[in-house]
């Protein structure tokens, strides 16, 4: 098994913002699923999963992954300008199967969070051997380095762990959530692009909920109303007079 540190980064194409990101792993909460049905994953089969960026003034955007074919994306959300794309294998180390995060908005981008877990799909940061059954070989973050414009760190966290053949005891190498947090003064700038790579494989199921309706906020406020009136029904009861 492998330990990733500090990735060892390929160059990317001129247009890119080439990146020194120190890759470090979040094993402080543990997620359990079943198993993992599919390790050959591309951009068209990650629908669902959730995208968040932090702009320079601390402000966010957030939209969900959609797909059609092999290529999907995220972006924009309320906030124009900004995109994420894959297309093709994940896995692949091919120049056209990238992810792509593209700043057009005003203002700079210090951070990206990618939920992957709540679409069913989680990372795969271990090359060989293959640690968890079923997810094969992995492939963790890794971009650009050549003049070293954007700094920071790629952290993994929610740890993945299955039970149909580990019994639910991780094995390090699948995560729910990749966050990139620039820490050079002007992050990812108005009109810059990273590109990189890391490998996705499919969960067994989704992991986390989307936020819920107004209904079921409503509902929600129903039942704590009748489950308050009827206490105070009780208290109200137990301080009357017995009738002798």
């Amino acid at each position: 098994m492998r330990v990733f540190a500090l990735i060892t980064l390929v160059s990317l194409l001129n247009s890119a913002a080439y990146a020194d990101l120190t890759v470090t792993f979040d094993n402080s909460i543990t997620d359990i699923v079943l198993g993992i049905p599919d390790y050959s994953i591309d951009g068209g089969d990650m629908a669902g999963m959730l995208v968040t960026v932090t702009f320079s003034d601390n402000t966010t955007d957030s939209d969900f992954w959609s797909g059609t074919g092999n290529t999907g994306g995220a972006g924009p959300g309320s906030v124009s300008g900004w995109s994420l794309t894959q297309s093709g294998d994940t896995y692949s180390n091919d120049n056209d199967d990238r992810w792509v995060f593209a700043n057009s908005t005003s203002k700079a981008i210090k951070g990206l969070m990618i939920n992957a877990e709540v679409g069913a799909i989680v990372f795969d940061v271990i090359d060989s051997p293959e640690a968890t059954q079923g997810s094969s070989f992995g492939d963790p973050f890794n971009a650009g380095s050549t003049d070293n414009s954007l700094t920071g760190t790629a952290t993994y966290s929610r740890r993945i762990a299955t039970t149909a053949n580990h019994a639910g005891v991780p094995q390090n190498d699948l995560y729910g959530i990749l966050t990139l947090s620039f820490t050079n003064g002007g992050g990812l700038a108005i009109g810059n692009t990273l590109r990189f790579f890391t490998d996705t494989d499919k969960l067994s199921s989704s992991i986390g909920a989307a936020v819920p309706e107004p209904s079921a906020f409503l509902f929600g406020g129903l039942v704590a109303g009748v489950i308050g009136c009827a206490t105070g029904l009780r208290r109200l009861w137990a301080k009357q007079p017995s009738d002798g």
